[in-house]
Parts: C-alpha cells; structure tokens; sequence
C-alpha cells in the first residue's frame, strides 16, 4: 500500500466521524497525523492532514482538506512539555520491546545479535535527540523565565516594603471612653 493510498483510506474512515462532530459545531475540525518509519529514501516521515466534511447532513458527505497553519510559541508550555515527556518514555519502551522481541528469537547468531543491538542503541540515540533535545530547551528557557520573575518580585517587594516604611500612617480620630466630650488623635 502507498503512502497516498493509506492517507486517503485513513481519511475516508474518519471523514464520518468528522461529520458527527461537525453536526455540534460546523467550525470542528479533523486533524490525522500519520508517520511512517520509512519512504523510498529511507528516511522517516510525519504528515499532518487537515480537513472538513462537507454535505454532513447527507449520506454523501466527503473530505475537504483545509490548510494547517502552525505557529511556533517562543516557548514550550506545561502541558507540551508532560506530552513530549510521555511520548519520550512511549517510544522508548517500544523500542525496548522491538529489540527484545528481535532477541527472543532462538536462531540468531552472534552477528546478528550484534547488529540488533546496534540498531536498538541507534534508535534509542535518534529518540533521545528528537525529543530531549527540545525538552531540555523549554525547561532551560522556562527555568530563565522563572529567574527573571523571581527577581522582578523581588525588587518589587523591596519597593513596597520601602513605600510601607517611610510612609507615615494617617492621624485618625478616636473618642476617649472616660472623657466623652474630648477627642483624641492617635497614629494607629
């Protein structure tokens, strides 16, 4: 099967879906990521498909692709940064049970053993580049974003609390219990 023929059946399939939530709300729209491990080069591959169904009120209806605009944030957000830390540990046990499932097999010889290992620890490499490398840049630029309120709230304080010690507190009258006809001002 091509990689077209598998996009269009993966869509297809989903365009029903989409047609369902579309009938809640006509904005919604569907998103199929599809990654392939390998195309014709031997490289690995990551299509996203963007789409609407159109004549959802009908048996009819089919897939309208609509553009995917993606804009990079200048930073990796919580939510982003739990997501590529869980997909981290996902693949990365894959790879452990590709490799062990490769290992479990009784007629392998020493060369092959050695070149499933080998391309085990080249996987596990190209997982940990892929992913910790942006991992580790969202928490270093989230680290530096944390330093730099930290000291904006700190010099912040100091300023309040220099404000608070040389302000003088307002006079403020109050009545003397014994002495009904005398008004006394005190600092409170």
């Amino acid at each position: 099967m091509t990689l077209k023929n598998t996009i269009t059946n993966n869509l297809t399939t989903n365009v029903r879906t989409q047609a369902m939530y579309q009938m809640m709300d006509k904005n919604f729209i569907g998103l199929i990521f599809s990654v392939f491990n390998e195309d014709s080069n031997k490289n690995g591959r990551i299509q996203v498909t963007c789409f609407q169904a159109t004549d959802y009120d009908t048996n009819n209806c089919s897939a309208v692709k609509t553009k995917l605009h993606i804009k990079p944030a200048n930073e990796l957000g919580i939510v982003t940064i739990n997501s590529l830390s869980n997909l981290l540990r996902i693949l990365t046990e894959e790879e452990k049970t590709a490799y062990r499932d490769k290992a479990a097999t009784d007629s392998q010889d020493i060369p092959t053993v050695l070149h499933n290992g080998a391309v085990h620890m080249i996987s596990t490499c190209h997982i940990m580049d892929v992913l910790c490398q942006p991992l580790i840049r969202g928490m270093q630029l989230k680290l530096h974003q944390n330093q730099r309120t930290i000291e904006y709230l700190r010099a912040k304080k100091e300023k309040l609390q220099h404000e608070a010690r040389s302000t003088v507190p307002p006079v403020i009258p109050s009545f003397n219990s014994q002495f009904s006809n005398t008004l006394k001002f005190s600092n409170i």
